[in-house]
This record gives C-alpha cells, sequence and structure tokens, in this order.
C-alpha cells in the first residue's frame, strides 16, 4: 500500500440513476469506472398513465408516483439482484437524474471570441463569460414563454462548458494556456424547485442520501455521442419520448441549438388508438409488432395506413419546429434517434423516406442511426439475465463519459 493511497477515490462504484421523461420513468443500477466502461447492472422502468387530457398538475403527479415506484423498485429488487452480480456488498456510492422536457429548460450557447493579441485563460475569464449569460437565461426562464411552468424558483441544474477550442483546437483543460480565438459552448439547464422536491421526497423514501446530481438527458446524450461517435463532428440527436420530442444540433462538436415540440411516443400511440377504437395498450403492442414484422398481414393491413399518416403529422410537427430557430441551421447528415418505447424505427424510417421540405439539409441521402440496445451495448455492458434499456444505456454512457474527462482534468 502506497503512503495516502486511502484517499484515493475508488475506480468503481455503484450508482442509483434515475431517468425522468414525459411518458415513463426509469431506474437503473449503474457501475461507473474511470477507467473501464459503465455496466447496467439492473434496471426497471414504469410507464405513467395515458391521458385523454394533458394537465400539467396530473402530469406530475403520474410522474412523482412513478419516480416513487421506481425508487422503491431499485431499493427492493435491484439490490437483492446485487447479490447475485459479485456486488453484493457494495453500498449506492452517487445518485443521478437526467430530466427531459417537459421538466427541464435547457440553453446551449456558443461564444466566439477573438483578442488581439494571445490571452491567458483564467478561470475567472471563463466564469465572467458564463456569468453575463446565466443572468439572461435565468430572466428569461422567469419571464419568457415558461414562465408558468417555472411559476415560482427554478433550480439551476447545470451550468457547464460542453466543449472549448484554443485558436481552432479543442482542449478539455485550457487554464493557464494562452489564445487569440476562445470558442466556447456551454449548457445551462433548469428544473422547477417544486418539481425537484417532489422528485427528491420520492426518492428519500427508499434511498438515504445527502447528495443528488442532476443533468438534463440531453447533456448526457451529448456527451455520449461526442465520445463513442467521435468521428462524426456534426449530427442531429433526436430524443422521441411520451408526450413529447427534444432535438439537439452539434455543429463542429458544438451544441449550438436544443429545442422541443409537443409530439412524443404517447402521442403515436393515443393517436392510433382513437383511430383504431382500441385500448392503447393493445396499439402499442402492435405497434412494437409492427416494427419487428411480426403482424399477421390482416393486422399490417390496419395498422401500416394509420402510422404512415402520424409519421408525416410528426414529421410536420419538426418542420415546424424548425421554422421557429431564430436562425435557419443546416442540418447536419448525421441523425441520431431513440425512443422510451423501441418505436425509433417509426421516426427513422419517415426520416428516410419523406421530403424535409422547408428544411435545411445538407444532404439529400440522410444518415439515419437508430439508438437501439444493439448498437449501445458496444459501449455500455449489460448485466446478465437483464434486459438493455436503449435511454438509460445512454445516460450510463453519458455519466461514464463526464466522469473520465473530470477525472482526466
Amino acid at each position: 500500500m502506497t503512503l495516502f493511497s486511502f484517499l484515493k477515490k475508488p475506480d468503481e462504484t455503484i450508482s442509483a440513476v434515475f431517468e425522468i421523461g414525459s411518458g415513463s420513468v426509469a431506474g437503473a443500477l449503474v457501475k461507473l469506472s474511470y477507467t473501464n466502461q459503465p455496466e447496467l447492472l439492473y434496471s426497471y422502468r414504469e410507464t405513467t398513465p395515458f391521458r385523454e387530457n394533458l394537465e400539467h398538475a396530473r402530469l406530475v403527479a403520474d410522474m412523482t408516483l412513478a419516480v416513487e415506484h421506481v425508487a422503491k423498485n431499485l431499493g427492493d429488487e435491484g439490490l437483492v439482484h446485487l447479490n447475485f452480480t459479485g456486488y453484493r456488498h457494495h453500498r449506492i456510492h452517487d445518485i443521478f437524474y437526467s430530466f427531459s422536457s417537459p421538466w427541464v429548460l435547457s440553453q446551449t450557447t456558443v461564444l466566439n471570441i477573438k483578442k488581439d493579441t494571445e490571452t491567458i485563460i483564467t478561470k475567472p475569464f471563463l466564469d465572467s463569460l458564463i456569468a453575463q449569460e446565466q443572468h439572461s437565461f435565468e430572466k428569461l426562464v422567469k419571464e419568457g414563454d415558461s414562465a408558468n411552468t417555472f411559476d415560482h424558483d427554478a433550480t439551476m441544474i447545470e451550468k457547464k462548458m460542453v466543449q472549448i477550442s484554443l485558436n481552432g483546437y479543442p482542449t478539455y483543460n485550457p487554464y493557464k494556456k494562452t489564445a487569440h480565438q476562445i470558442d466556447t459552448a456551454f449548457c445551462m439547464s433548469f428544473v422547477p424547485a417544486d418539481i425537484m422536491q417532489k422528485i427528491n421526497t420520492a426518492v428519500e423514501k427508499t434511498f438515504n442520501f445527502r447528495k443528488v446530481t442532476p443533468h438534463s438527458f440531453s447533456l448526457l446524450a451529448y456527451s455520449a455521442l461526442r465520445d463513442i461517435f467521435h468521428t462524426e463532428q456534426d449530427f442531429i440527436f433526436i430524443d422521441v419520448h411520451g408526450e413529447l420530442t427534444d432535438v439537439l444540433i452539434v455543429k463542429n462538436g458544438l451544441l449550438v441549438h436544443t429545442f422541443s415540440f409537443p409530439f412524443g411516443t404517447h402521442t403515436l400511440v393515443r393517436k392510433a388508438s382513437r383511430i383504431l377504437n382500441l385500448a392503447a395498450i393493445i396499439v402499442e403492442s402492435y405497434l412494437k409488432m409492427y416494427v419487428l414484422g411480426k403482424n399477421d398481414d390482416v393486422t399490417n393491413t390496419k395498422i401500416q395506413p394509420i402510422v404512415e399518416i402520424i409519421q408525416k403529422e410528426w414529421l410536420t410537427a419538426f418542420k415546424l419546429a424548425y421554422s421557429m430557430l431564430p436562425e435557419k441551421i443546416a442540418l447536419p447528415q448525421t441523425f441520431f434517434i431513440i425512443t422510451d418505447t423501441d418505436l425509433e424505427v417509426l421516426f427513422a424510417n419517415v426520416l428516410r423516406m419523406s421530403p424535409l421540405g422547408g428544411v435545411i439539409v445538407l444532404s439529400s441521402e440522410p444518415n439515419i442511426i437508430t439508438l437501439d440496445d444493439a448498437t449501445l451495448t458496444k459501449y455500455c455492458r449489460v448485466g446478465r439475465k437483464l434486459v438493455s434499456d436503449a435511454p438509460l444505456l445512454l445516460q450510463a454512457i453519458g455519466l461514464g463519459t463526464i466522469i473520465s474527462h473530470q477525472d482526466n482534468g
């Protein structure tokens, strides 16, 4: 044993992670390492009920109850499962949350600064830049279109520099270096204070913790994709979940824009359910079988035209949200798509087959990559006898990336 070795951080820790979306809540026990791939040891997902009327208070109550159920499942079934994975005596080291819309409001700011002479980069210099943008964003949160959702105090969960380049060269540690051109992107995210309190209360019924680390799901996804698909400097990430779709646009490795629109997997199922006059749970099963090509011909004859109609509605909503961006950005060639219900192929297909009229795209033949279990398990190990969960895998990869970069300074 070397001197002071007892002060070293453990290389591997077991963490409880929660993914909180608009249509479901998921939780996992994840082994995070500074040197190895993360590993999903146990996972559980609970879908929130389909509601015909999307009242905010009802959605909050459904989400909070789902968080409580997921935490209890991790505390009961998950910890028992660890007994069979070789981690029987490990305690939960950290707790992480990730938030998708509508529970989080995020903004990415890109600054391009040119100096006449080489300037030493210091932490106070960068902090002053971020502080100016933070003040503007806080004002937008409290007075802008989101003021109704963030009607009380808003909790800042992220204020993170996601990339910085000095004289055109990216670096993870800019301090004490000199540059005359500084390009930086940083992300800030807020969650309503009452939402955070409700979630903490639900989790505390099972886990005792002093600290929880919250993130936006979009930032974790960006961190993961930038790391595992490092040759892709320009891409668009589309997360279709519950009642919403979240989109982020990356250019030259920088996260330049995020936006959302109200059309998700629940919307798809709800619309198909109304047309077919069938229960949502049955329609969702039909859709999953349709994706796998396992429906019989009669069922496919009913499902296919309905799917095509709803796909086009989603695409119309996508294009409308794009048109509302403050500046017209040419969308990259590469699209990454993920869903919380294994239906990502439906949204990938409509992007492949339908013209994106009114949207500036760099290629007429976009490269569509579905972030399914098969793709993501290359970068996150999955424990034995465990059903993979793509959003949780992506979250674990993102957390692993952030932790490893922190460890490397």
